[in-house]
């Protein structure tokens, strides 16, 4: 193992040599403000410790967390696997279904609890839905784990989102070191690279939601055209959709967070525009080849029969095709995402625990065991 690997935090980032690191000017301009002005102060409900991680030339955010059972799931295992799952149970409308998991969930509350599922770290973190990872080696991994176990050593060592499309074989690398693979949720990915193989259905519906989108009157604008006065309208339109409609354990995002990722060109946004009003918005980042939407939103409260999310959904599309770019679509909307073509795949969170007390390790499996033999089948089942 002859890995270089460093640890960086607010009280030692002036030792951090950026000259060292891939895309070093932006990841100096994006994270610094997180680190030395606290997460908080762009996304209202991620409490956590943030550190900056030195693999060789790859710098990944690291979050470290002890309990903050009120944080976004992002930052949060017992958010995301209990107080998220009871929202996602609830809106099932499946009566059996609730009847047999949710005394579960509850019983795994106060488990989960007692064996302190939320002293983590969690690794390459960008505190957003989807981490996109780089492709790491096995070597790599092996390193990590080794250093953030000596680093941490009463914390989990967790990856979220990784799957098997985006890099190919990343789970294998996880499970070769001791990684215990949690299934989180399945996703959606669309690949422009087989336009070829899509049935006429499928090509028939694309070109249906792009007909609507051109003769919908909106118009696309990009970032830099967007002023500085609506960038509000931006934020209410995510809250809208992911606060008001889903859930507020997701990410609650500032009007700083918005302005700091579009300065700093972290996200690629648009926003779709009719007779001066802004109704939908996109802000997608990129890594590897793959594009993923964590900031997205449209006014629910328009008629439906305007398809605003049929049209930001062919915008992104669009991206895709235009950058050939693999598009992480995320999860929900199963079957208007599989109908266009998109191919599901089952995402993980993957746990080291080997580290930790017995009692410890044996919550992280016990989670991993019920959410195969429970979680999956109900997943795949209904195609979530």
């Amino acid at each position: 193992m002859n890995q270089h690997l460093r640890l960086f935090d607010k009280e030692n980032l002036t030792n951090l040599n950026w000259k060292e690191i891939e895309n070093g000017t932006f990841a100096q301009r994006y994270h610094t403000p997180f680190l030395q002005k606290g997460t908080q102060t762009f996304i209202a409900n991620v409490q956590t410790e943030l550190m900056l991680l030195q693999v060789d030339s790859l710098l990944l955010p690291l979050t470290v967390n002890q309990k903050e059972y009120e944080n976004s799931y992002v930052v949060s295992p017992y958010t995301h696997y209990v107080t998220y799952a009871k929202k996602e149970l609830a809106a099932l409308k499946k009566y059996w279904l609730s009847l047999l998991l949710h005394p579960l969930l509850s019983g795994l509350d106060y488990y989960l609890r007692a064996c302190q599922i939320n002293r983590v770290v969690i690794v390459n973190n960008w505190l957003v839905s989807t981490n996109l990872h780089p492709a790491f080696t096995t070597q790599q991994v092996e390193c990590i784990t080794s250093f953030l176990t000596k680093r941490f050593p009463d914390h989990a060592i967790l990856f979220r989102s990784v799957n098997e499309f985006s890099p190919a074989g990343q789970v294998n690398i996880f499970l070769e070191n001791h990684y215990i693979p949690i299934p989180s949720r399945q996703v959606y990915f669309y690949d422009p690279a087989q336009e070829s193989t899509l049935n006429s259905k499928t090509r028939w519906l694309l070109k249906r939601d792009k007909k609507l989108f051109e003769q919908s009157g909106y118009q696309v604008v990009e970032a830099a055209k967007i002023p500085e006065q609506a960038l509000p309208r931006l934020i209410e339109l995510y809250n809208l959709l992911y606060l008001k409609k889903y859930s507020i354990y997701n990410p609650q995002f500032q009007l700083s967070f918005l302005t700091h990722a579009i300065e700093q060109k972290f996200l690629h946004v648009y926003a779709l525009q009719k007779d001066k009003q802004i109704d939908g918005v996109i802000g997608y980042f990129i890594q590897d080849q793959t594009m993923t939407t964590p900031f997205f939103g449209y006014d629910i409260h328009l008629r439906q029969q305007i398809g605003l999310y049929r049209m930001l959904s062919s915008l992104l599309v669009q991206k895709a095709h235009e950058h050939q770019l693999l598009l992480h679509q995320s999860s929900g909307a199963a079957s208007f995402k599989r109908c266009r073509g998109a191919c599901a795949a089952l995402e993980y969170t993957m746990a080291y625990v080997d580290h930790l007390p017995k009692f410890r390790r044996q919550a992280w499996h016990g989670l991993s065991s019920i959410l195969q033999k429970l979680a999956v089948p109900i997943i795949q089942k209904y195609k979530l």
